[in-house]
């Protein structure tokens, strides 16, 4: 009895003492996003690349516009989720957008390699009424070319956009 009792008052004061605590949070607290919009455009190649574009505004919605080589062609809207934005977000951070240059194309001296019939991507954000535009073409490398960061970053658009489900054919 003793034992029970013991067991009991252990009990209580460690309930008392956590009753003051502050509940905990099961998730993350989102952050706004860096940016009023972003915009992506994927162009056409030397073949049957998909030419369509994507905006996404910091609200998470979003806009796809299917020209050529898409299953879906004019434009379909949907939704994305704050979990999502905040996705996005942070890949333009990674890909440190604001310190790429506006172009990466076949006339400029970084392309140190052109192949010619590539499709090129163009990706805007917007901020405070101000936009940062980026183009690549997918035929431009060099070592001065951040190829592996624009990528990554048209993939996670596409992603969160849930652009695939749009483009197959």
């Amino acid at each position: 009895m003793k034992n029970v009792l013991l067991c009991l008052s252990s009990a209580a004061v460690l309930f008392a003492a956590g009753a003051d605590a502050a509940p905990a949070t099961t998730g993350a607290v989102q952050a706004a996003p860096d940016f009023d919009a972003v915009s992506m455009r994927r162009s056409a190649c030397y073949g049957s690349c998909p030419v369509y574009s994507i905006r996404i505004e910091a609200n998470g919605d979003v806009t796809f516009t299917g020209e050529k080589y898409v299953r879906v062609k004019g434009v379909h809207k949907s939704t994305i989720s704050r979990d999502d934005v905040a996705r996005l977000a942070a890949a333009f951070r990674q890909a440190q957008f604001a310190t790429l240059r506006d172009k990466y194309a076949e006339e400029l001296k970084s392309c140190v390699i052109f192949t010619t019939d590539n499709p090129s991507v163009v990706i805007s954000l917007d901020r405070a009424g101000k936009t940062k535009t980026v183009t690549y073409d997918y035929g431009c490398a060099g070592p001065d070319v951040p190829s592996k960061a624009i990528e990554n970053l048209s993939t996670t658009i596409d992603t969160v956009a849930g652009s695939a489900s749009l483009i197959s054919r």
